[in-house]
């Protein structure tokens, strides 16, 4: 048996941070706009911008320590979409929200919507 060594040179990984997320987290483009309940966690839905145009962005967070629990929409930015509309996240670890929003009367749904990849985004009207 005959063993063979050779030496690996390692490098550190450089990362190159971002942002978590675009969304402005800047206290005075914050409102809350409502209260829900999305997947057991008692949420206040923040009504926020996306940094890249100044979208409307709705995110949910939890009551009791801020946390964000999800954020409600997308941002899409070739979409056309008028000031009071919001492109909603209504597919995957979100699966269930349009419903959650129409129900606590914070968007009402139109007969629009984009097809982004494998799922279609319902287009929807801010009622705040």
């Amino acid at each position: 048996m005959v063993v063979v060594e050779t030496k690996v040179e390692v490098k550190p990984l450089e990362l190159n941070p971002q942002p978590l997320n675009s969304l402005k987290k800047v206290s005075d483009m914050r409102t809350i706009i409502g209260k829900v309940n999305f997947v057991g966690f008692d949420c206040v839905v923040v009504k926020t911008q996306y940094v890249e145009n100044d979208r409307t962005a709705l995110v949910l967070e939890d009551v009791n320590d801020g946390a964000t629990v999800a954020t409600a929409t997308v941002n899409i930015p070739n979409v056309d979409l008028a000031p009071d509309e919001v492109l909603i996240k209504n597919y995957s670890e979100n699966d269930g929200m349009l419903n959650t929003l129409i129900n606590a009367g914070i968007v009402e749904k139109s007969d629009r919507k984009v097809c982004n990849g494998f799922v279609t985004i319902p287009i929807c009207k801010l009622l705040f």
